[in-house]
């Protein structure tokens, strides 16, 4: 099946239901703390990480050899 180019299933997400899964985890964080804690605490990280200019657990050099 081919997804609509609008749906981007990059990074974590590997399907379409996790996707939404997280984005409303995302979007309702208070719903996320009560039922969904892991992957709140998977977004919060990588938000984190985002924030910080890295590319989760990669280094410069990870990066740099996988476009080799």
């Amino acid at each position: 099946m081919t997804w609509p180019s609008s749906i981007h299933l990059g990074g974590v997400s590997k399907t379409l239901g996790s996707a939404t899964l997280r984005s409303i985890v995302k979007s309702h964080p208070d719903v996320g703390e009560r039922w969904y804690p892991g992957i709140l605490q998977d977004i919060r990280e990588q938000q984190a990480e985002e924030a910080r200019g890295g590319t989760r657990g990669l280094t410069a050099d990870d990066v740099v050899k996988s476009a080799s």
